[in-house]
Order: structure tokens, then sequence, then C-alpha cells
């Protein structure tokens, strides 16, 4: 796993005002699929994602996404919500979208590691969490090959 560390920590939200999608944090969890095999997981700074306009998700809408949430307990200790089962359903929607399925154990590796890194962007008030969002938008470009030949 290569983990990269932000130079600029930013700012951190007021708990008690939170609200869905307003606030990012530091950091983000990016892996590559390239020719038919995953890249090794990467945590970096959180940035832009280039797309280039003949990704296939802008024209065929191929896209999956997850949440789940991390959590800190009374005690303060970090805990989610069933990650695994959360990383089974993706996969379950690449397999029908002809998609090639994740790497479950590398990306709760990336997961955990990125919630550990992250934990004081973790609310501990009643009702709140850290969402984590995965997506796979696989940014193949056109001319798309058939799902037989990607996978």
């Amino acid at each position: 796993m290569k983990i990269t560390l932000t130079e600029n920590l930013k700012q951190k939200p007021d708990f008690k005002n939170l609200g869905f999608g307003k606030y990012f944090t530091d950091h983000m969890l990016y892996m590559e699929y390239v020719d038919g095999k995953w890249g090794e997981v990467e945590i970096r700074p959180f940035s832009d994602i280039a797309v280039n306009p003949a990704s296939v998700v802008f024209h065929y809408g191929q896209e999956i996404f997850e949440g789940m949430k991390a959590y800190k307990n009374t005690d303060g200790k970090i805990t989610m919500f069933r990650p695994r089962d959360n990383i089974l359903r993706m996969n379950r929607s690449a397999k029908r979208l002809c998609m090639a399925e994740l790497p479950v154990d590398e990306v709760l590796e990336g997961i955990f590691e990125l919630v550990r890194i992250e934990k004081d962007w973790i609310p501990t008030d009643s009702g709140t969490s850290l969402y984590i969002r995965p997506d796979d938008d696989r940014k193949r470009k056109l001319p798309w090959r058939t799902p037989q030949q990607e996978i």
C-alpha cells in the first residue's frame, strides 16, 4: 500500500453543523485498473480526479458505488458497520455490469488505514458518522471493448 500524506491539513468542520456531501477529509483511497488488473492501493491527498471525456461512464453510465460509515463509540474506538459486506455487494454489482471485481481484502485494508488516518474527522455526537463512498466508474475510454475482452 502506498501512502502519501498531505502537507496541508484542512480545518475540521463544526461537528454540530454537518451536512451531507459538504465536507471532505484530507485524503482519499485510489486504485487504478489497468490491463485487466487492479493496481496498488494508494492513499493520497484529497484531489480532483481527471476523467477523459471518452470514458465509458459518460457514454454507458457504467459506474457503481457503495456507502459505508465509520463511527466512534463511547470509548472512542472506531467502528464500522459490515464493511466487508459493502465491498462484496459492490462486487456483485460489478459482476452484473461486466466489470472486474475488487480485491476485497486489499480494499478493506486500504479503507481501514484511511479511516485510521482520518480518525479526527469522525464525529462523536449521536446520529453522526464519517461517510465513506467507494466508487468505481472505470475510466476506460472509447472505443470500448466488449465486457468479455475487458475482463
